[in-house]
């Protein structure tokens, strides 16, 4: 399953569960959007 943030990137839904249940995220238009800034730190926690 392929999500679109808000550069057009692909990230894996599983960091788009990550950031769901920290309420990092939000719906616009049917797609999800995540805030880059709090993405690029989950992946640095994720990869710790």
């Amino acid at each position: 399953m392929r999500v679109e943030t808000n550069e057009n990137k692909t990230v894996y839904p599983e960091i788009i569960i990550y950031g769901y249940l920290f309420d990092y995220q939000y719906i616009k238009r049917g797609k999800i959007y995540i805030n880059n800034k709090i993405f690029s730190l989950f992946l640095l926690i994720l990869s710790n």
